[in-house]
């Protein structure tokens, strides 16, 4: 099945919960679009877990642009949403809309902004020139400066009854799902409840419309830990690293390569020469 954003919006409440993952390379796409995703994300996660950055707001319009043409080729099932970096909705309309242009222009189906009311009127106008637009609330990377750093969002009531405004707004301004990010579970099952678009949960428990979580830390490849993912689901590092070793070794012992893994050429020619 090819899933398309009408696709998404529609996602029926008793249907199976969505799944989402990142992918930033021919490698991570191919693997992801086997596994069959709802969704596959380019995100500027890609700071952290690609470049070793400290944080998402480091990584530019050039950069995305390139990690989503790597990926593009390669998706042909899941819907392809793009991250809009660090920058453009924080300047002003025009540098918004120029780069949401950018990242359709390159093969995203959709647009990934984060925040709430500041974010509202990019939102409403990208999507009134149909761009589709995916919302992201609680912790947003974007903001860990003015956050505090990375932690749970919405613990008090006011706190809480400003992310629950902000969602019902995104929906209102025409985005068709929310990434819900490290809520208390309680408060993002009350959004999910409230809302007619699906909410993606990370760390905001299981009452989600469905789940997203970063490639890395999914299949154990140099990710970090997380109160909402202890452990990978599996440990590519360990296969990476064994495999390495085991070329180094059989090089340095001579095995590697071995006669009939290379082309000769006769003593005739070679006495020529």
């Amino acid at each position: 099945m090819v899933i398309r954003v009408p696709d998404i919006r529609a996602w029926p409440p008793e249907a199976s919960p969505l799944v989402a993952i990142t992918a930033y390379d021919r490698p991570s796409a191919l693997a992801v679009e086997r596994a069959g995703f709802e969704i596959v994300l380019v995100g500027d996660s890609a700071a952290q877990v690609i470049h070793g950055r400290k944080h998402t707001t480091s990584l530019g319009m050039e950069e995305i642009l390139i990690h989503l043409k790597a990926v593009r080729p390669f998706i042909s099932h899941s819907l392809l949403v793009a991250d809009m970096p660090f920058g453009p909705v924080q300047v002003g309309d025009r540098e918004t809309k120029e780069a949401a242009v950018a990242l359709v222009a390159a093969g995203a189906e959709a647009v990934k902004i984060e925040g709430g009311d500041a974010s509202l009127g990019a939102i409403r106008r990208l999507t009134n020139h149909g761009i589709e637009v995916m919302g992201h609330l609680g912790l947003t990377p974007q903001s860990v400066h003015t956050l505090g750093g990375y932690k749970v969002q919405g613990t008090g009531r006011k706190a809480a009854s400003q992310i629950l405004k902000d969602a019902l707004a995104l929906e209102q301004a025409g985005a068709f799902a929310i990434v819900l990010e490290c809520l208390p579970a309680p408060l993002a099952a009350l959004i999910t409840k409230r809302l007619s678009i699906p909410t993606l949960g990370i760390g905001s428990g299981s009452r989600c419309r469905g789940q997203i979580l970063v490639f890395h830390d999914v299949v154990g490849w140099e990710g970090s830990s997380f109160k909402f993912l202890p452990h990978p689901f599996g440990d590519v590092s360990q296969h990476v690293d064994g495999a390495l070793s085991r070329y180094k070794k059989e090089v340095q012992e001579g095995n590697y390569p071995e006669p009939d893994q290379s082309w000769e050429l006769s003593p005739e020619e070679i006495e020529g020469l």
